[in-house]
């Protein structure tokens, strides 16, 4: 009822039906049309009948128009309704009693009933005004909350853009400061040579300082190239080509990129008998084993074994899972090991033990395999006690939209 009343008295209805002085011409005027359209009839109609008729006349006015159009209304009414209706009519006498019974009790009820009336839209009119009070108050609220979210929001963006920035700045300056120190130790040496103050770094020490180059020079290209894959999975923009490959290949093509990482690393390859080829992008499958391959050269001690293993997960997936004898992954970050940028430290007898590297492989091992509509996690390990071991599995056959196909 309160919600009808809402829509009875908004404020475009209360344009619609005009002003106050509206109400008292249709007070006049309704009373009037219906004395015209009953009186000729009323030998035909009872009293009663006539009296609801104007009754429900001055309901209908003061639910529009308000009290003082009704009690207007009302007035008229009961005149009308002695003069035409009520024996003998066309006088202002009553002569039956029962007859001054019935215009009483049709003037208090007539009265009555258009106060009620009125009282019910003032309450309907000021509900809606609360309303409004209340949907201005709620939308003030929300505001402020929204506002507060934004705010917090940004702040916590400017934190990770710092922790990023620290990462970055830390990760790309120390490779560039060790070419940087080589190529300056070069361009001494070779600038005085046989001089007094030459460093005399001889062909032994130029070819240390140029292996020292390579080196960085391809941390750093793994570096830039790390953080162009995960601005692509961002972005979405890895689309696999697929093709049939087999699980052998792409395991060896992982191992041999690998092969500085694992040069005092034995590595042992486990792939059961008679596994299928795969429809997957080879060279990304290789470059997400890879990325678990040097994570694992990187956690686990000098001379540790590294094992590869591939398997059938059943029927609709292949299995993939790189364990080494390392530290391990406590359960608290297994899954935040595949955020950017983020490295578990772990403590040793020499104290806290902070990890080379920048933090993106996993993540970018995580987009690659998703990108497969596969998933990946970290698991305990099967080959011993210790060490961390991370598997991912693959379906078999090609699950992507058609779209996708060729495209990457």
């Amino acid at each position: 009822m309160h919600e009808i009343l809402n829509k009875v008295f908004s404020s475009r209805s209360r344009k619609a039906l005009g002003s106050p002085i509206t109400g008292y011409a249709i007070a006049f005027l309704g009373v009037v049309s219906l004395t015209i359209l009953l009186e000729p009839v009323h030998i035909q109609i009872s009293p009663t009948t006539v009296a609801l008729t104007f009754l429900m006349l001055v309901v209908l006015i003061a639910t529009f128009w308000g009290s003082l159009p009704a009690l207007l209304s009302s007035v008229l009414a009961m005149l009308s309704f002695n003069y035409f209706f009520l024996p003998p009519v066309r006088t202002w006498t009553i002569s039956d009693p029962e007859n001054w019974v019935a215009w009483f009790v049709f003037t208090v009820t007539a009265v009555v009933t258009g106060q009620l009336s009125a009282r019910v839209k003032r309450r309907a009119l000021e509900a809606e005004a609360r309303s409004r009070e209340v949907e201005g108050l709620y939308k003030q609220l929300r505001e402020a909350f929204e506002l507060a979210s934004e705010t917090e929001a940004l702040r916590r963006s400017e934190r990770v853009k710092s922790a990023l920035l620290d990462a970055v700045s830390h990760d790309i300056r120390t490779p560039l400061t060790s070419i940087k120190a080589s190529v300056t130790t070069l361009l001494d040496d070779s600038a005085s040579p046989g001089a007094r103050d030459s460093i005399g770094l001889g062909e032994d020490g130029r070819e240390e300082m140029l292996q020292i180059i390579d080196e960085e020079t391809d941390r750093l290209n793994r570096f830039v190239e790390s953080l162009i894959g995960l601005a692509k999975i961002q972005a979405g923009e890895i689309r696999p080509k697929r093709e049939s490959s087999t699980v052998g290949d792409i395991i060896q093509a992982a191992l041999s990129k690998a092969s500085k990482q694992l040069k005092e690393r034995p590595v042992k390859v486990i792939v059961a008998d008679g596994l299928p080829d795969v429809d997957v992008d080879s060279a990304l499958i290789s470059e997400a084993l890879f990325a678990l391959v040097e994570n694992a050269a990187k956690y686990s001690p000098a001379g540790e074994e590294i094992t590869v293993e591939a398997w059938k997960e059943d029927d609709m997936r292949i299995g993939f899972a790189v364990e080494d004898r390392g530290h391990g992954i406590d359960e608290a970050v297994r899954e935040k090991v595949f955020d950017k940028f983020f490295r578990a430290i772990h403590e040793s007898d020499a104290g806290v033990v902070y990890p080379q590297g920048t933090g993106l492989g996993l993540s970018i091992a995580k987009g690659i395999v998703e990108a497969h509509k596969g998933t990946i996690r970290v698991a305990d390990p099967v080959r011993g006690t210790n060490g961390a071991r991370v598997e991912f599995t693959l379906p078999i056959t090609n699950e992507q939209d058609p779209e996708d196909t060729g495209r990457r």
